[in-house]
């Protein structure tokens, strides 16, 4: 099949200024497929090189959108469902990186939609879409999320933090999947509570939530220091964590929701091994996925935490003393 798009375009890359409209992407001139390999090695996006699936995706995206060709429903929806800080970033950057998959960020984030996607997204600060979307969850999900894609693509979804559900009264799980029980749920728990508040804490404190500079993160934590953390305000927080987790979980219960369990140790210790699961559980072929996000801490507690050894001794006889654990 030959693909509509034109030499010219290539060589003046933007994912958000290429084919403004429908008539432009309509009157571009045809080539060959076999041009794609060599068009990919020359096209990059700022620092990021431009590959063979990212311009085929565009394409296939297109000529649905336009209706130069048919495109389908009949994928798999799923959503991945975590709090923040657990590795919902990292298990969303390793499906996007498989070809039949379309994964949105945080679309029902407080005041802008995340797609994470040039491709398949829209615009991050996009008023009327996110009336749309506060108005009638459902409908948004359904217009601009579980919309029509290309027959290659075997498996759509977002990541929904627990937060959100919050804001938006639990509706967002609770009348989708009530409607659409095929729906399915990846539930991705970090089970230490101290790690993720201090991955939290880190984040405010570097003002980064994505680590792919190495080298310019490193310096950020450097200039950071270690930290002081209360005792009591730490209870607070694993309370309200723990307390979370159990909310959530009687949810997708109550829900009957169909859900895969995993946890920020599976996903880090035994990423094939879950990665393989994740595939199976969505009803796709398992391959080799990847993503250029790193791990942002590598640090054990006790030389991120000034006071740990107070910490860990304030919580010894407590619930919490396994968190203390290295």
């Amino acid at each position: 099949m030959a693909l509509a798009f034109s030499l010219k375009k290539y060589w003046e890359w933007d994912f958000h200024t290429t084919f403004n409209s429908d008539h432009d992407f309509k009157n571009t001139r045809v080539i060959p497929n076999r041009s794609i390999n060599g068009l990919a090695k020359k096209c990059t996006f700022g620092k990021m090189k431009i590959t063979k699936d990212k311009i085929s995706r565009l394409i296939n995206e297109k000529v649905v959108r336009v209706g130069l060709t048919k495109g389908h429903n009949d994928y798999q929806k799923f959503v991945i469902f975590s709090n923040y800080r657990c590795g919902s970033n990292y298990l969303m950057n390793l499906l996007k990186s498989h070809s039949n998959v379309v994964c949105f960020s945080e679309v029902f984030y407080l005041d802008q939609i995340y797609w994470a996607s040039k491709i398949y997204g829209g615009k991050v600060n996009d008023g009327r879409l996110m009336i749309e979307r506060d108005k009638d969850e459902r409908s948004f999900l359904e217009n601009h999320i579980y919309r029509s894609y290309s027959k290659n693509i075997k498996a759509v979804g977002f990541k929904l933090h627990y937060k959100d559900m919050h804001r938006h009264e639990m509706r967002i799980l609770k009348d989708y999947l009530t409607e659409h029980p095929e729906t399915k749920v990846i539930h991705l728990k970090r089970n230490n509570h101290l790690d993720r508040y201090i991955s939290t804490i880190i984040t405010d404190k570097t003002n980064t939530a994505v680590m792919v500079d190495e080298s310019s993160y490193k310096k950020k934590i450097e200039n950071m220091g270690q930290l002081t953390l209360d005792p009591v305000i730490c209870g607070k927080e694993f309370t309200w964590r723990e307390g979370e987790h159990n909310t959530f979980e009687q949810l997708l219960t109550d829900l009957n929701a169909n859900v895969l369990k995993i946890t920020y140790t599976d996903l880090t210790k035994e990423n094939k091994k879950t990665m393989d699961e994740v595939a199976k559980f969505l009803n796709l072929k398992p391959i080799e996925l990847s993503t250029e996000q790193k791990k942002q801490n590598k640090k054990q507690k006790k030389d991120i935490i000034a006071n740990y050894a107070e910490l860990k001794t304030h919580f010894k006889d407590s619930e919490w003393s396994y968190l203390f654990n290295e």
